[in-house]
């Protein structure tokens, strides 16, 4: 496979959910997103969004914004969002989607929109086991759409997985790894369920034990990544992943610390925020309570905001726990999880293996950790 586009990154990422509204019903979605999905953002409030996040490059050299949902490519506007963010002076236009939903025009108008990043999200090389998660004939949609993605050279292409007990398995790594090459793909990145959602149903099924899950994660640091470098990026979603890199423990972080502030692993609240479809500011989308709104976007200026009390405590990264660990200002941890097992997101990353002396035999059964 000859990989020819480049993507270059940007300072500031915030991932903006257009809409609520899915055509799917993935069984571990954690917005538990659906057709009955009210909330969708107006192309007027959208404008209003992007001027604002654009008023604020005097203070980031380079910002990407993401489209996400729900499915954003359900949005009879998505063409029109790109166009006027890559026409404002968005750096970097990026869209995560399910892939059922394309045919070649629609792609050629977003690339021409200036879309310069598509993540389309499968679970396993497996038709079978992928529908299982994800629902009756996903797969076959998803593979036409990575058919007409691979004719094109000037969008960067990724996958999506989300690991649950169907799908962690290293045969099931290195079968996406070889569908990815297939089909031209740039990158893989892998990221554990989130615990809430759909999968509260289905946490009995889904949620793989602790012990698989620790082995995987230590397959693809130690492993899959070296076998394919330079080949095929694959990126491991887990902030304290780092603690398995073969050569130097946090090692690609360490060196960009010399050169970046502010880098984390987990890059909430530091290079990257999201917005809601009504226009809240969040330092996550994963963080939909209440007590993490920052501010509207549609109604506040963001230069206003962007030193809020929350992110300076995010920035600090005063989290109990992980703020006493070495690797804390390379890892952070993960907000949402520490918030949907403590019930508290400045507490730890329960699912960290530096941190499983500190969980109760309760949380532990949860979390199948032995």
């Amino acid at each position: 496979m000859v990989r020819t586009y480049k993507l270059k990154p940007v300072d500031l990422n915030i991932a903006i959910e257009i809409l609520e509204m899915c055509n799917l019903r993935c069984r571990y979605c954690y917005v538990a997103a659906g057709i009955m999905g009210n909330n969708i953002m107006k192309l007027e409030d959208y404008m209003k969004i992007i001027e604002n996040i654009i008023s604020i490059k005097n203070k980031y050299n380079r910002i990407g914004i993401t489209f996400t949902g729900g499915e954003p490519t359900l949005h009879p506007d998505l063409i029109d969002m790109v166009r006027k963010a890559k026409d404002i002076g968005i750096d970097r236009i990026a869209l995560v989607t399910n892939g059922t939903l394309m045919n070649k025009r629609f792609l050629d108008n977003l690339i021409d929109a200036g879309l310069e990043w598509i993540a389309v999200s499968i679970d396993s090389y497996l038709a079978e086991d992928n529908d299982y998660l994800r629902g009756k004939g996903v797969y076959e949609k998803v593979i036409e759409t990575l058919k007409i993605l691979s004719q094109y050279e000037n969008i960067y292409k990724s996958l999506s997985v989300t690991l649950t007990s169907k799908n962690i398995s290293k045969d099931n790594a290195e079968g996406l790894v070889k569908l990815g090459k297939k089909y031209n793909v740039d990158a893989i990145v892998f990221n554990m369920i989130m615990l809430e959602g759909n999968l509260i149903e289905n946490i009995n099924d889904l949620m793989p034990s602790y012990d698989e899950y620790l082995k995987f994660i230590k397959f693809l640091e130690t492993e899959l990544i070296t076998e394919y470098f330079g080949d095929i990026d694959i990126i491991v979603g887990e902030p304290w992943a780092g603690l398995f890199d073969p050569v130097m423990l946090f090692g690609l972080t360490k060196i960009m610390k010399t050169v970046i502030p502010n880098t984390r692993m987990c890059s909430a609240g530091l290079t990257s925020l999201g917005v809601f479809s009504n226009g809240d500011l969040t330092p996550c989308l994963m963080l939909r309570e209440k007590q993490f709104i920052i501010g509207n976007l549609i109604k506040e200026k963001l230069i206003d905001l962007i030193d809020n009390e929350l992110l300076r405590k995010i920035r600090g990264n005063s989290k109990v726990i992980c703020g006493l660990c070495e690797y804390s200002n390379y890892c952070g941890g993960c907000y949402a999880r520490s918030l949907q097992v403590f019930k508290n997101a400045f507490y730890a990353d329960p699912l960290c293996p530096r941190n499983i002396k500190y969980l109760s035999p309760v949380i532990k059964e949860k979390l199948k950790i032995k």
